[in-house]
């Protein structure tokens, strides 16, 4: 059969792709699928493949051989986005594959301008796995310290996504920290125990600039210091969330599902149309020049960086 022939339904079952950007889910699901596996068929009937790693070939070898001493085999496959070789051979990868190999192919945050996601979704079993919602984040939150054994209110599990971010694998990671500590979750215990997401004091950062708080807009900025946050990166993600706040000042429909659309995460959409309730265009227009001079200058003089980007700040606190 041709590269380019109809691929058949009973290979098309066969492949699935596993993608979006709530890597905690995608991590779970596929944990459930290999212990399912291995529990049904025993550990001869799992490979698994790191695309980064083999060459195409090896690749193509694989999905093709009969299975062993076991009826079936499954095949779970990574990074394949690292290996362009293999990314070319994509269809013809699904179309030899062997009737009793079934191939999971893990594509995180695919480019979905390629030729490689447009063949996957035409071509195999895709499920996606999008970030949660805010609501749904929290009581996805709520669940799992129940499951724990603990217990946590829905303020606490809201203060917990806005100290350390709204990625589920941090947050589990974090949850399991806290309740170490004690199984009733608080934003006290939050703040002694958890790691800050510099992404979280940035749009803390800016909130003050936009409430007009000089004092607190220079300690955020030097806390960031203190934590180690390089003074091109906090530019780097000043810039980034003002580009976010501006697209919530110009988005036609002020909902957090259009900015979601646009590319911005739940969280972060719902932080953005927060601050942008808070500034008019103008201002905001001066704030994009004030940030794009700032970085122009950290990346081009020999000014003293802490001073630039301390100097737009307190600039931009005046053109709110």
């Amino acid at each position: 059969m041709s590269e380019c022939s109809a691929l058949s339904h009973t290979i098309v079952q066969m492949i699935h792709t596993i993608t979006g950007n709530n890597t905690d889910a995608i991590y779970a699901h596929m944990r459930d699928i290999v212990k399912a596996v291995v529990s049904e068929h025993g550990d001869m009937s799992l490979e698994r493949i790191d695309a980064a790693e083999i060459d195409s070939d090896t690749v193509l070898q694989a999905v093709q051989t009969m299975p062993f001493l076991v009826d079936t085999k499954t095949i779970v496959l990574t990074n394949i986005d690292a290996n362009k070789k293999l990314a070319d051979v994509m269809e013809m990868l699904i179309d030899r594959t062997h009737d009793n190999v079934s191939v999971y192919i893990v594509y995180p945050k695919p480019d979905k301008r390629t030729v490689l996601y447009k063949t996957l979704k035409k071509h195999t079993n895709m499920q996606e796995f999008k970030s949660l919602q805010a609501s749904s984040l929290y009581d996805w939150i709520g669940s799992i310290v129940e499951n724990e054994g603990g217990s946590i209110d829905r303020s606490t599990a809201s203060y917990l996504v806005e100290y350390v971010g709204e990625n589920q694998m941090k947050l589990r990671r974090e949850i399991e920290k806290l309740l170490l500590h004690d199984n009733i979750i608080t934003k006290a215990s939050i703040e002694l125990l958890c790691d800050k997401s510099p992404e979280q004091s940035i749009f803390a950062l800016l909130g003050k600039v936009f409430n007009g708080s000089g004092d607190q807009v220079i300690k955020i900025y030097r806390e960031l210091r203190a934590a180690g946050q390089d003074p091109a990166y906090i530019t780097t993600m000043l810039t980034w969330q003002i580009h976010n706040i501006a697209q919530a000042v110009v988005a036609p429909q002020k909902t957090q599902q259009a900015l979601v659309s646009a590319g911005q995460s739940p969280y972060t959409a719902t932080q953005s149309l927060d601050l942008a309730r808070r500034i008019d265009r103008d201002s905001l227009e001066k704030i994009v020049a004030g940030i794009v001079q700032a970085d122009l200058d950290i990346k081009t003089t020999a000014s003293d960086r802490d001073a630039v980007v301390e100097t737009f700040l307190l600039e931009a606190i005046s053109l709110r």
